[in-house]
């Protein structure tokens, strides 16, 4: 079974890394924003944060090759389906098209092949697409489909024909923004992206955030039926952390504690992710590189084997009790470039 996964064009390569660790990808195939995957996805693609959506493919063809591959669709669909459809066309331009991630090769399409998408007629490219659907006894509706049929057109000719099973719903992140939350502290990660590090750090089991601050890692994993655990060294800001998650009626164990002496047993933990102080020293306590190599040691220390802790920072670090598996850069703003590096527990 083919899936197209569109990705979100802010963070394409974390977005290329939260399907690979929660779905146990490897090398998909990646076509600028796209990432094609052959394999059973089943419900976890529901947790995805980076995805836009989520498409079953029924077959990849050339723009050229569309009508007669939309024929067969109508057959399919006039045997499988009694409910209603309509056509949603995607075109990518070239810079999106030409845009890999992680190192992935680049588009083996000739560039004398190449179509100028911006130029196609999407509205009109749906209705001649829909009615050779209607031709073949399928329902049609645009107003209120019951099915949608998605079609994606890159540069070279390439279509992609499929039918759409997941949609992001944007709308929840911005319901779950910092500033309405009741405890607001400046600075903190949005929840998009926190979701998407909770993701890549596990799939199930116990999760914890070492330096929680206002919560939201716990929020995300929580509402992601993880067991949330959060650890804050300071009191008012461990408070303020569960006034956050009543809020959104989440249960969750956030408890004082220092990250560089976690209150926790070994190999207790299935996944770790934190976003770390940017400052040089930890109120007193520690200085940045202390912090973060005493925290790292901890890591290691509560992980199981084989588990995995997303670690935040504003500067490049070394765990040299971890193995790193994948490092990323997210720029904020013009003094601040996020370090995310994805580490794992090993065996040895």
């Amino acid at each position: 079974m083919l899936h197209a996964f569109l990705l979100s064009g802010d963070y394409l390569d974390l977005a290329r890394a939260e399907i690979e660790y929660l779905l146990c990808l490897t090398n998909p195939r990646v076509m600028g924003r796209v990432l094609i995957y052959q394999g059973y996805v089943g419900e976890n693609v529901r947790r995805l944060a980076l995805t836009k959506e989520v498409v079953k493919v029924f077959s990849i063809t050339s723009l050229d090759e569309i009508n007669r591959s939309f024929e067969e669709l109508a057959e399919y669909l006039s045997l499988t389906f009694c409910g209603k459809c309509c056509v949603r066309v995607k075109c990518f331009s070239l810079g999106s098209f030409g845009s890999e991630t992680r190192g992935a090769g680049k588009s083996e399409a000739d560039a004398s092949t190449e179509i100028n998408t911006e130029k196609i007629d999407k509205v009109a490219m749906e209705r001649e697409l829909g009615a050779i659907l209607w031709k073949k006894g399928v329902k049609i509706s645009v107003s209120s489909p019951d099915r949608i049929v998605r079609v994606y057109i890159f540069p070279d000719s390439t279509t992609i024909i499929g039918l759409l099973e997941f949609r992001l719903d944007t709308k929840q992140f911005s319901k779950r923004h910092p500033e309405k939350r009741p405890f607001f502290r400046p600075g903190v990660m949005l929840p998009k992206l926190c979701r998407a590090l909770v993701n890549i750090s596990t799939l199930k089991g116990v999760f914890l955030d070492p330096l929680c601050g206002t919560g939201g890692f716990v929020i995300e994993a929580s509402l992601l039926g993880l067991r949330a655990v959060g650890v804050e060294l300071y009191p008012d800001i461990a408070k303020g952390c569960r006034e956050n998650l009543r809020y959104f009626s989440l249960s969750a164990d956030v408890v004082c504690g220092n990250a560089a002496q976690l209150p926790l047993k070994d190999c207790s933990v299935d996944g770790i992710a934190t976003d770390t102080p940017y400052y040089q020293s930890s109120k007193s306590l520690y200085s940045r590189d202390e912090l973060l190599s005493k925290a790292s040691e901890e890591f290691c220390r509560v992980l199981r084997v084989g588990g995995r802790a997303v670690v935040v920072t504003n500067c490049d670090c070394d765990f040299p009790s971890l193995k790193t598996l994948d490092e990323f850069r997210v720029r904020v703003h013009g003094s601040l470039t996020r370090r995310i590096y994805v580490l794992e527990k090993t065996g040895v």
